[in-house]
């Protein structure tokens, strides 16, 4: 109830199927002190063919009733911190839908100029 609750607070009964609470179908597992949740969309509680995209929220509360944590559908479940050495190259955090990567190497002054062809070496 504490991960439903705070997914699709019960207030408000004038609600659309897909945002009540009895269209979502509720996984649980339990692993020592934590309890992990899984909510996702119930497409036939409503009669829809197919689920909304991102519609579905992972909880990991502890047994006294804390949420440890909450990834609601969409969100990334990996931390954007670097794992080690061998995670790559991380320069400077850039603007949402930036990649400082692909902004150096497509939107360089000379780009599309020269003898070469989307990064392909030219023929003879």
């Amino acid at each position: 109830m504490i991960a439903a609750n705070d997914y699709l607070p019960p207030e408000g009964k004038n609600r659309p199927c897909e945002y009540r609470q009895e269209a979502q179908r509720y996984r649980l597992l339990r692993e020592g002190d934590i309890i992990l949740v899984y909510i996702y969309e119930d497409n036939a509680y409503c009669g829809y063919p197919y689920p909304a995209m991102d519609s579905e929220a992972k909880y990991a509360i502890s047994t006294d009733g804390r949420i440890l944590r909450r990834i609601l559908g969409g969100e990334p479940e990996d931390s954007a911190e670097p794992l080690g050495l061998d995670a790559g190259v991380w320069g400077p955090p850039a603007r949402p839908g930036i990649s400082p990567e692909f902004d150096a190497r497509w939107n360089r002054p000379d780009a599309g100029l020269g003898d070469t062809d989307g990064g392909t070496p030219g023929g003879p």
